[in-house]
């Protein structure tokens, strides 16, 4: 058996010189990407208001979302679940005004909380513009809740909070040090 010893010195990434920093950050991102489950909380949420994200392309722009229950007990989950702030509380809120508008435009005028019978064929019609509207303002904001967290992700502070938090250790060349 044959022991080499090496005397080196490690530092925090905050102590790092400016290139060993960056170097230290492009191995982070190009290795590591957090993980690979760094979206699982907004789909976990999404899931809580009973809605699927199927798909999604934060560059194209796509968020292709499914109601696995009917539009009303996600509207009902939104407003009991989100808070007053939150984007998808407020379109659940204006989901909830329109559709009373269109009730009330196509009552009989009396009770405008009742379709008339008459009116139902052109209530259908405009209801389903509105949850086809809905349903894509919705996977639109799940879509910048998916962007703003890969921003995240992939940003500077994070991995400073990152490398920090793990109290992780480099070599004075930017290598993470690992014993």
């Amino acid at each position: 058996m044959e022991t080499i010893t090496r005397d080196f010195t490690i530092y925090p990434f905050d102590e790092l010189s400016l290139s060993s920093k960056n170097k230290a950050l492009n191995n982070y991102w190009q290795n590591n990407m957090y993980n690979d489950y760094w979206f699982e909380h907004i789909i976990y949420d999404a899931k809580e208001i009973e809605i699927k994200i199927k798909d999604w392309d934060i560059s194209r722009g796509i968020c292709e979302i499914e109601f696995l229950q009917d539009i009303e007990f996600t509207v009902y989950k939104i407003l009991n679940n989100h808070g007053e702030n939150c984007e998808t509380y407020k379109l659940a809120k204006e989901y909830n005004k329109d559709f009373d508008l269109l009730v009330a435009k196509y009552s009989n005028g009396i009770k405008t909380d009742i379709v008339d019978e008459e009116n139902t064929e052109e209530f259908d019609e405009e209801i389903e513009d509105l949850e086809r509207n809905f349903k894509y303002d919705l996977g639109q904001e799940y879509l910048s809740m998916l962007s703003r967290e890969y921003d995240w992700i992939n940003s500077e502070e994070h991995a400073r909070e990152y490398f920090n938090d793990m109290d992780y250790k480099f070599t004075e060349n930017g290598e993470l040090f690992d014993i």
